[in-house]
């Protein structure tokens, strides 16, 4: 009975193997879209095209007027906005802080808002610029802390 079942499985598996060969054959032979060599193709193509994005100018690249511009045009926020990312962000140099624990307290931070009818310093936009440019805007912060304590 076991050698039969074992002989069974066998067989199962090698039809199995077969029918996914020709499969894997007839969708190599298929340069449409539809197939599964076509699918395979235009994922490989898509994971592509978000590799080869082209690189955002960096925040300490641009002028404050640029600066302004981007945030406003990209993120919907205003240089005040943009200041008050800067001085929470300026909060992980005192506190070892990363991107998603300064967010989960911002994100606290809105709730208490909310729950309370307080004037929201915070939004979405924000937290998505600051998520975006993360690296630029801790040198940003940096370089603004040390041009508030040199003045």
């Amino acid at each position: 009975m076991k050698n039969t079942a074992r002989k069974i499985a066998v067989t199962l598996a090698a039809v199995m193997t077969m029918s996914m060969a020709a499969t894997f054959s007839a969708s190599a032979d298929d340069t449409s879209d539809s197939g599964l060599f076509g699918q395979i193709t235009h994922w490989i193509t898509e994971q592509n095209k978000e590799q080869t994005k082209p690189n955002k100018k960096r925040l300490v690249q641009m002028s404050d007027l640029a600066i302004e511009r981007q945030v406003l045009k990209d993120y919907n926020m205003t240089i005040d906005q943009y200041y008050v990312v800067l001085s929470r962000v300026s909060y992980t140099f005192t506190w070892p802080l990363d991107m998603y624990q300064l967010e989960e307290q911002i994100r606290q931070g809105m709730e208490n808002v909310a729950r309370y009818n307080i004037a929201p310093t915070w939004n979405e936009d924000m937290i998505r610029f600051m998520k975006d440019y993360w690296d630029e805007v801790r040198e940003a912060s940096r370089e603004w802390i040390e041009a508030i304590r040199n003045n």
